[in-house]
């Protein structure tokens, strides 16, 4: 993977110190916390064979109709709720840039952003092989040189997906043996039963497997998905649509979802809108979220408060950077 052009200044500091960092929310309990940078992102918008599909926006009508325009429209201020949101946004390397070796494929699971932070912390969390609904987690596919690679993905109730990973050129890799491989983020929903999954890789001279398991949810949690993802600037582009993951929250009928927006990669952020999103007795969704058109560099957090932890995740409007290396969503056909 290639450093990524940006305008957006990041702090770009050692995992665990920015685990241990929190900021505390002006008139609200909760803070911004950002452990995770990508470089060399590509989101493909292609087709991939799944069986056992599950379209989970398509029976959350009433939650999509309550967020329909949460980046867009802005709200009167509920008297209960802060009225700034202070949020540190960008951080160290991806974990699939620090991997490198012969073939193999690295699961690394993280826990969502939250303040006060998960106790369990992402450092024990990182290699569990476990991923709940809707959780960040990065298949790195490793050592492959410049590829490129077949995939395999195979689970319970007959899930099956298959793809290939696009070859590095040469330029990317200019010794020939491009080591960074690719990684590949996966939207864990409906459609991925609970239980173990096999994923093998194969190119003209290369192979490796491994196997994770999807779980029940864990905690509860935020997570926005958009073309481009880490957790300190997930970039989608101006007039698109993100999917909003909101997991785990199973004794409550409805929660409150409180949207901050500022300017850049960091600061205090201002209150923008809120709105009663109702959830299924499951506890969890996925919604649709218009981008709209902000200015640009636009950053929204999507923040809930639930059992005293406020749960947030954010999204920056912006065009992402395309690049080879990251595959976010389904796989690439082919």
């Amino acid at each position: 993977m290639r450093p990524r052009p940006t305008n957006i200044a990041r702090t770009r500091l050692p995992l665990a110190l920015l685990l241990a960092m929190g900021i505390a929310a002006l008139l609200m309990t909760g803070c911004g916390v950002s452990h995770k940078s990508r470089t060399a992102e590509k989101h493909h918008e292609v087709s991939t064979t799944t069986t056992r599909a599950v379209d989970s926006t398509s029976t959350n009508s009433a939650a999509n109709l309550a967020v329909k325009h949460a980046l867009e429209q802005s709200t009167p201020r509920p008297p209960d709720v802060g009225a700034q949101f202070e949020f540190i946004g960008g951080a160290g390397p991806g974990p699939c840039l620090t991997v490198h070796s012969p073939p193999a494929i690295h699961v690394y699971t993280e826990p969502f952003a939250s303040f006060p932070a998960n106790p369990n912390g992402a450092i024990e969390t990182y290699r569990s092989g476990r991923v709940s609904f809707g959780q960040p987690v990065d298949l790195c596919i490793d050592g492959f040189s410049l590829g490129p690679a077949k995939v395999n993905l195979t689970g319970p109730k007959g899930f099956h997906q298959v793809g290939t990973l696009s070859s590095h050129t040469a330029d990317e890799c200019p010794s020939g043996d491009c080591d960074d491989g690719w990684d590949w983020v996966p939207a864990i929903d409906e459609s991925w039963p609970v239980g173990p999954y096999q994923i093998s890789a194969r190119s003209a001279h290369s192979q490796a497997s491994t196997s994770f398991r999807v779980v029940s949810s864990i905690t509860p949690g935020i997570r926005v998905l958009g073309p481009s993802t880490d957790s300190g600037h997930n970039e989608a582009a101006p007039n698109a649509q993100v999917r909003v993951f909101l997991t785990g929250f199973r004794s409550a009928k409805s929660i409150r979802l409180v949207v901050y927006r500022l300017q850049g990669a960091a600061g205090k952020a201002g209150f923008f809108s809120a709105a009663n999103v109702p959830l299924p007795s499951t506890g969890r969704a996925v919604v649709a979220v218009p981008t709209g058109n902000p200015a640009p560099n636009t950053t929204y957090l999507l923040t809930t408060k639930y059992e005293g932890v406020v749960y947030f995740a954010p999204v920056t409007i912006a065009q992402p950077y395309a690049g080879p290396a990251l595959v976010v969503g389904p796989l690439p056909a082919g």
